[in-house]
């Protein structure tokens, strides 16, 4: 015989059906022997052949188009009685199947022994269009075979993730439904498949659909699966739940000696439901949401603090795991796989630029990583990656992202062609509305895994991301730390994310905070949902440790969704125009006023001043230089902006970029023509305010470092004293820093055994 059914389970025919009831006796073998030969009927042998006319000739005939077949006597045997439906089914296809279904073929036929469907076997073999044509003609989704083996199971398990979405989608009535050896459809997900994206992509779309999550844990450490333990989770699994034998999952675990499950599963503390209180606070950040945005925004607030035992998931409605795509959030796992694996160096980052003319200005030059990564840069970042790809190979990159428990790990569209607002290929990636797909859940678990007190990575790597994603440093105790992201369709914005953490003195807090409205007439950004997490910081932290008001949070642009979409920081309108623009960044708007005939070098009140409570006087240069905007100071310097330009107590740009942590910017200003040497009133210089800030702890030990060498190389005198006869040394000694210490001194002995000319 020509034809037999695939045997469906993948140890069916090791297994007794003795205690299985069957609707029908299986045939045997005498039967089986005398019918070995008989010729498959004329219609079944068209519908094998893909032959669409010749089934459409025979069933004009008068052919029986549910007529049975018969199996041969040593395969298929499970497969008896298969219709010419279920032979184009298990092949896919879709036309004869078609006109056997308009001639009146049964959609939910089965086989005498087994009770196999059409529909199954299309599942099996991840036939989705023949999947949808069967439910559309009204294939039952729940039939079963007679293991209990369900058309999603199947789906799930041979990873036919779009197979799984639309038997979802078409109202599966038990998801949780077990077969015979006790797996649901997500644990076969997590046994059958190998651990692959497909894989992950299977598994999510299965706990998007809001299946049980603890259903999946005793597979997954039953195969050592520690990411599928990761993503089951983040999606609620509790790993103290007992099953039926009054075993957790942590003790199987144990019991299997899966060390990093056991570590993950001890670690995991499932978040507290939230009282009345708290959910009505949870609704209030809805309701900002939906003032920012308009009407129908969906906000997702995923809020951990770990030292607290705190964890919130505001999922507005949505499944709090679905995924969406990072957009520029995508950058801090790029930076640090480009980081960690030698792709990207901190101190030699710069990438030049192409040429092309922008709609972000700022775009429009060559670029380091700090400022790549502050204004968002597509092109740097599209480079970026293709030189990791290259390094790595594309299954590796893929590999890496499934190791960090980067969503789907989907990175199949490389090149970004799914993206339909752009044809410029610099402007696309497989992060940007694309095959990469992120939950909140998961953005938070990514940020507390590279950042944690458990964090694999080096200091270096920790310390370049930290001091690129610093937003804000102005609060006593308190610092922020996020990457925000938009992304959108064509000219309209649809969503916003806005991801990291917050140091503070109670404990780390990671947040994720994502917007989504496809009608907002507004647009949806990443600087709406940042101000969601400052609000939600306002109202979480202790009174008087979150001080509104001291609020410094880098505003910069940042739209992946559109090239000719900007988003612009709301201007300080105490300030004059070109100053308000210089201090936001806007680059754009600096240049439109220069061109108007804007003062570059002159001199406004702010709400900086002296011990006299006099306004100090900052040109635009200073401001920017102190918000460490590095391109708007490149742009105002080109312009004629003086470098050394002093206020009223003779602090400089230099001194200002020193004193706020800037060390690229610092570096601007020296290249520049910025005279290292020079002090303010109070006879401190820039040298002595980067390390005086790192004393106050305004900013970190590698960022001083990096402000300390960029200060020095430029010939900052470290024996320099201050009106209190403090010098530089000085202040390290105090600081306790020895590396830091130790370069000074290092630099003094070099000066002193230095011949003079």
């Amino acid at each position: 015989m020509k034809y037999t059914i695939t045997t469906l389970l993948f140890a069916a025919s090791a297994l007794s059906y003795a205690d299985t009831p069957a609707p029908a006796a299986p045939p045997t073998q005498e039967w089986l022997n005398q019918h070995a030969n008989d010729p498959l009927p004329p219609l079944h042998a068209a519908a094998q052949a893909g032959n669409a006319e010749e089934c459409r000739r025979l069933i004009a005939e008068g052919a029986n188009v549910n007529a049975p077949s018969l199996p041969s006597p040593t395969e298929g045997e499970q497969g008896f009685g298969e219709t010419p439906l279920m032979i184009a089914a298990e092949k896919g296809c879709d036309d004869v199947c078609r006109i056997l279904l308009e001639a009146g073929a049964d959609p939910n036929t089965t086989t005498l022994y087994e009770l196999t469907t059409p529909l199954l076997l299309a599942a099996r073999h991840g036939h989705a269009s023949t999947c949808r044509l069967l439910l559309a003609h009204g294939a039952d989704p729940d039939a079963g075979t007679r293991t209990i083996s369900t058309p999603l199971m199947l789906a799930a398990l041979y990873g036919h993730t779009e197979v799984c979405r639309l038997l979802l989608a078409a109202e599966v009535q038990d998801t949780e439904m077990t077969d015979r050896w006790g797996d649901t459809a997500l644990a076969l997900a997590i046994r059958g498949i190998p651990d692959t994206p497909a894989c992950r992509s299977t598994l999510q779309v299965l706990l998007n659909a809001g299946v049980d999550p603890n259903s999946g844990l005793p597979a997954a450490i039953a195969t050592n699966d520690l990411e599928s333990c990761r993503a089951l989770l983040a999606a609620g699994a509790d790993p103290t739940a007992p099953d039926d034998d009054d075993t957790t999952p942590l003790e199987l675990a144990q019991a299997a000696g899966h060390t990093a499950i056991v570590e993950l599963l001890s670690a995991h503390k499932p978040s507290p439901a939230t009282d009345e209180e708290e959910e009505e606070e949870l609704l209030s950040y809805a309701q900002m949401a939906e003032v920012l945005c308009g009407e129908s925004t969906r906000l997702q607030l995923v809020f951990s603090h770990p030292a607290e035992g705190i964890n919130y998931n505001f999922t507005g409605g949505e499944p709090r795991t679905r995924r969406h795509s990072p957009c520029s959030t995508f950058k801090i796992a790029a930076a640090l796989l480009a980081l960690e694996h030698g792709v990207l160096d901190p101190h030699h980052s710069v990438k030049k630029w192409n040429g092309q003319t922008y709609a972000r200005d700022e775009w429009n030059r060559d670029m380091d990583f700090e400022s790549a990564f502050r204004s968002s840069c597509v092109w740097y970042f599209r480079s970026l990656v293709d030189d990791l790809a290259a390094k790595l190979g594309p299954d590796a990159l893929s590999a890496a992202l499934a190791k960090l428990g980067y969503g789907n790990a989907d990175i199949s569209d490389f090149a970004g062609k799914l993206n339909t607002y752009t044809a410029d290929p610099t402007l696309m990636g497989f992060w940007l509305n694309s095959s990469l797909l992120i939950s909140p859940a998961e953005q938070v678990q990514l940020m507390q895994h590279i950042f944690g007190e458990d964090s694999p990575y080096s200091p270096t790597t920790l310390a370049t991301l930290k001091r690129a994603m610093l937003v804000s440093d102005s609060r006593p105790g308190i610092r922020i730390y996020g990457k925000t992201g938009t992304g959108g369709i064509g000219s309209r914005l649809t969503d916003g994310w806005f991801v990291g953490f917050a140091d503070t003195p109670e404990g780390p807090i990671y947040f994720c905070v994502h917007l989504q409205n496809p009608a907002s007439s507004s647009g949806v950004s990443g600087l709406q949902a940042k101000q969601i997490l400052f609000a939600a910081l306002r109202d979480y932290l202790p009174e008087g440790l979150y001080d509104e008001s001291a609020d410094t949070s880098d505003v910069s642009a940042d739209v992946d969704a559109s090239p000719a979409a900007q988003e612009t920081p709301a201007p300080d309108t105490s300030l004059p125009p070109l100053h308000a623009a210089a201090a936001a960044g806007d680059s754009a708007t600096c240049r439109s006023l220069l061109d108007a005939g804007a003062e570059v070098n002159a001199s406004a009140d702010s709400d900086d001043q002296d011990e006299e409570g006099q306004s100090i006087g900052e040109t635009p240069l200073m401001l920017a230089a102190q918000e460490g905007h590095t391109e708007t100071c490149r742009l105002l310097i080109s312009a004629g902006a003086e470098v050394n330009a002093f206020t009223r107590t003779a602090d400089t740009p230099l001194m200002m970029a020193a004193m706020n942590g800037h060390p690229a910017t610092c570096a601007l200003l020296l290249e520049c023509g910025a005279r290292v040497r020079d002090v303010d009133r109070w006879g401190n210089s820039a040298l002595h305010y980067a390390i005086g800030n790192c004393i106050n702890d305004v900013f970190d030990t590698p960022t001083c470092m990096a402000l300390v060498t960029c200060l020095i190389k430029a010939g900052a005198p470290v024996n320099l004293p201050n009106n209190e006869d403090a010098t530089p040394i000085d202040l390290a000694a105090d600081l306790g820093d020895s590396d830091i210490l130790q370069l000074l001194l290092d630099t003094q002995q070099a000066a002193a055994s230095t011949p003079a000319e």
